[in-house]
């Protein structure tokens, strides 16, 4: 009951307010009395309640047999009544800010902390998406942004994403839909085990997230820098390019490289892993 009133209260109305509306919808046609007697409200409050229940047009209000009694606004109505309401106010909105100038911020930086502020910012991002979007990720933050993705591919918006994920059909295994698995592999745990999973998204080629994640110490680089956007979109279609090179020639392809080759690859994988001073 007391989340219902919260989000009542959250559309305007007070908490009295709120108790009463809740209270006409277990109790419909009832005396300011009664009204105050369901709702728990202070009878000496009650009256001035449900006055402004009926003046928002929350509340009816009618003479019967020389009584005054009150009825509530179905909830689908009022519900459909505030929601027409703030898509007004919202078009309005839009508009109005539509003819502020705009600054340019796209070198602009900011850090976000917390894996909810995360989330909704790579939400925000995928959902005004408008052609293009790359994510890299590990499948807890797959599974969490899963809806926001689909509903940016339904509008058109190529979403392309690289999942770190051991794939029951091997390395490099496309998932469909632009969807990409990354084995993981021994030096990744260490990696994830020291830095914490990673998440990456960029949209439109403008505007990029970087977010570490690790227990109870999320934090996010956000920018529109677009040489940030571009260095990490190469990044996320480079990975991709070599995993399908790998699924194409097999994956012994390791152990077709010379002695020389795989020392190199060897020796800039491991400056890749260090992370501490002599680590």
């Amino acid at each position: 009951m007391q989340e219902i009133v919260d989000d009542l209260m959250s559309l305007g109305y007070s908490e009295y307010e709120a108790k009463v509306y809740v209270g006409l919808i277990k109790n419909p046609e009832v005396s300011g009395y009664e009204a105050s007697k369901h709702s728990g409200v202070p009878r000496s409050k009650v009256y001035e309640v449900l006055n402004s229940l009926v003046e928002k047009g929350a509340a009816l209000e009618m003479s019967v047999d020389d009584r005054v009694l009150y009825r509530p606004l179905p909830y689908r109505v009022l519900i459909e009544r505030h929601r027409r309401e703030m898509d007004q106010r919202l078009s309005d909105l839009q508009s109005k800010l539509g003819s502020v100038p705009e600054a340019e911020d796209e070198y602009n930086f900011f850090v976000l902390t917390g894996r909810d502020p995360l989330l909704a910012r790579v939400r925000d991002m995928l959902s005004s998406a408008e052609h293009t979007a790359f994510v890299s990720c590990w499948p807890k933050e797959r599974i969490a942004l899963s809806d926001d993705v689909a509903a940016a591919r339904e509008r058109g918006v190529t979403v392309i994403m690289l999942v770190y994920e051991n794939h029951p059909d091997g390395v490099g295994c496309p998932g469909g839909d632009d969807t990409f698995y990354h084995s993981v592999t021994p030096m990744q745990d260490r990696q994830v085990e020291v830095l914490g999973r990673w998440l990456m998204v960029v949209a439109d080629g403008a505007e990029v997230v970087i977010g570490q994640i690790k227990e109870d110490a999320e934090t996010a680089l956000c920018s529109r820098n677009r040489l940030v956007a571009f260095l990490i979109t190469q990044a996320v279609a480079h990975d991709i390019t070599v995993l399908q090179a790998v699924r194409s020639l097999g994956e012994d392809l390791q152990d077709r490289l010379d002695d020389e080759t795989r020392e190199i690859l060897q020796r800039v994988q491991l400056a890749a892993t260090r992370t501490e001073r002599g680590g």
